[in-house]
């Protein structure tokens, strides 16, 4: 017989740390998530999870590919652009969220704090802001979230995402 059980947590990390503990067999998680004793698993990469830039839908195309060019004043834009959903710190991708912002929407503040992805979403989805967001993430909200998104690719944001478990 044999025992087959999902375990979800908020972070990748939450998940190391119970395989740590040997509360669980295998991960699926962020390859960062490993960083600190990687040498303790075997690990294996199953995909490369793109992050996209998460935009209220009510904001037009247009609008969004003239926020992205060079030398555009946060004037000539509509708000929900000059503002953006940070994410935890404890989220390995947010130092370069962030650097993506200062990038290419210098205007752009962190207006809200979110602990998750999905918090980020739900606060994109009613018009507030923008957020970053894995590319894995969209498939599993409801389509009532979804209908409410436009999802722009960010080339060179992207994470690894691994199977890890102890060695034996």
């Amino acid at each position: 017989f044999a025992k087959f059980e999902v375990t979800y947590a908020v972070t990748s990390g939450e998940l190391v740390e119970q395989l740590r503990l040997h509360r669980l067999n295998c991960v699926i998680v962020n390859d960062e998530a490993l960083e600190e004793d990687r040498a303790s698993f075997s690990v294996a990469s199953l995909f490369r999870d793109p992050l996209v830039l998460a935009v209220p839908s009510a904001v037009p195309h247009e609008m969004v590919e003239r926020a992205l060019q060079k030398g555009v004043k946060a004037s000539q834009l509509d708000p929900i652009l000059s503002r953006y959903v940070e994410i935890d710190a404890n989220v390995p991708m947010r130092g370069a969220s962030d650097a993506w912002y200062r990038a290419h929407l210098p205007y752009a503040t962190p207006a809200f704090s979110a602990m998750t992805y999905a918090a980020a979403i739900d606060i994109v989805a009613e018009g507030l802001a923008t957020a970053h967001t894995p590319l894995s993430l969209l498939p599993s909200l409801p389509q009532s979230v979804r209908s409410r998104l436009r999802v722009y690719a960010i080339p060179g944001l992207d994470r690894n995402i691994v199977l890890a478990m102890p060695k034996h």
